[in-house]
């Protein structure tokens, strides 16, 4: 909590002169931008809540334990979203948000130069995450992990299909 507080004292401290700019956005302008991103957010929340309730499902139809295989591996294959939009799409959003927003001429080829670096990522990504997979099922000591590892596989082609798109969502 101390490192969230000292981070948001940093972050004011670092916008103080954006917080006391007598420029104010139009309305409309912010109107648009609520707008533009709404079926964003809504498929983004709505993710969030699917998340939540595949937990409940399955300790509903299977048990707890199905729960802790499953969040092992769900944990596993959510490393892959967290390294993507962190290596690639967030050091990229600023020319894609700037060639779609402005339509110069290059948008169209640098968003599929952004879709085969973040598709190329995230095989190789998932790769090594399913190689690490094998040590940690070892150090659990649980043979159920093991019957069912494939799952990670699985999980790992939904989040690559993910990534592979996300730069589309954002442009």
């Amino acid at each position: 909590a101390a490192v969230a507080m000292a981070g948001m004292l940093w972050g004011l401290y670092d916008m103080r002169r954006a917080l006391g700019s007598r420029i104010r956005p139009r309305a409309s302008y912010l109107l648009h931008g609520v707008k533009a991103s709404g079926n964003y957010y809504l498929i983004a929340g709505a993710s969030v809540l699917q998340g939540n309730l595949e937990r409940f499902v399955l300790q509903l139809f299977l048990g707890p334990a199905a729960v802790g295989v499953f969040s092992l591996f769900q944990t596993l294959a959510n490393t892959l979203p967290a390294l993507i939009q962190s290596a690639i799409l967030n050091i990229s959003l600023g020319r894609l948000l700037t060639g779609f927003g402005q339509k110069l001429a290059d948008r169209w080829a640098y968003l599929r130069q952004l879709l085969s670096r973040c598709l190329t990522f995230s095989v190789l990504i998932s790769v090594l995450i399913c190689a690490a997979a094998f040590p940690l099922v070892y150090i659990t000591s649980q043979p159920e992990y093991l019957r069912v590892i494939w799952i990670l596989p699985v999980l790992l082609l939904a989040q690559v299909l993910l990534m592979w798109t996300q730069p589309i969502h954002l442009a």
